[in-house]
């Protein structure tokens, strides 16, 4: 049911059934990132609209890459091969994934440089 002060008719109705259900996808995605563990609240910062500018687009941006994420097709299916994991649960998961990626990554990194550090001799014939 939805309230208007515009005149509806046989016309117009399944257009503005089409806008009210575009307004309430918008309502449930934004009570999502409430409920979700995206922090939306009302006021961030009370000294710079900067501040709260940012941190909306960097939480929306977070959002938007969670949603890719959980939609792709081996999200999916991990997410059926585990069934009784909770979403949070995969998160989770998949941080420590990244996370011990990244400490191999640092740790070829700094052998690499160590490398580059030390002498070498080059003969060409």
């Amino acid at each position: 049911m939805f309230l208007t002060n515009l005149d509806v008719d046989s016309d117009n109705v399944v257009s503005f059934l089409k806008a009210g259900r575009a307004r309430w996808k918008i309502e449930d995605l934004f009570n999502t990132q409430k409920h979700r563990g995206f922090s939306l609240h009302h006021k961030f910062s009370r000294v710079s609209f900067n501040g709260i500018r940012n941190w909306h687009n960097l939480r929306q941006l977070a959002f938007m890459i969670s949603e890719l994420v959980e939609h792709s097709i081996g999200f999916s299916q991990i997410k059926r091969e585990n069934s009784k994991m909770t979403m949070k649960e995969l998160w989770d998961n998949l941080i420590l994934v990244v996370r011990a990626f990244e400490e191999v990554v640092e740790e070829t990194i700094a052998e690499f440089e160590q490398w580059c550090k030390s002498r070498r001799q080059i003969r060409l014939e």
